[in-house]
């Protein structure tokens, strides 16, 4: 299961990198669009042929997986709001000054 895991978000990881190109346009197509496309067909068709040698216990287990991500997700889109207002670097300014460092 652990193997499967890592193979989604490998597959995720690669999907925000060619999105990040498209916003961004700056680069290498070849580096942002086609290295990540071809590893993550190649990663879905691992994906794949992991789950259909599977039996029922352990069949589930990927379905339960990527139904708790899509709610998760489902989830951060409803709050985007909340989250947009935090202000993450100024948590950590202050507490490096609370520390006395930097």
């Amino acid at each position: 299961m652990a193997t499967l895991s890592t193979l989604l978000i490998h597959i995720l990881t690669n999907t925000s990198l060619s999105a990040s190109y498209i916003r961004r346009r700056t680069g290498s197509v070849t580096f942002w669009i086609a290295v990540p496309t071809i590893t993550t067909i190649l990663m879905s068709i691992a994906y794949y042929y992991s789950i259909a040698g599977m039996t029922m216990p352990y069949l589930i287990a990927p379905i339960i997986f990527v139904t708790w991500i899509a709610i998760s997700v489902l989830i951060l889109h409803l709050r985007k709001d909340k989250y947009y207002s935090i202000d993450f670097f100024a948590s950590r300014e202050a507490s490096v000054a609370e520390v006395g460092g930097e």
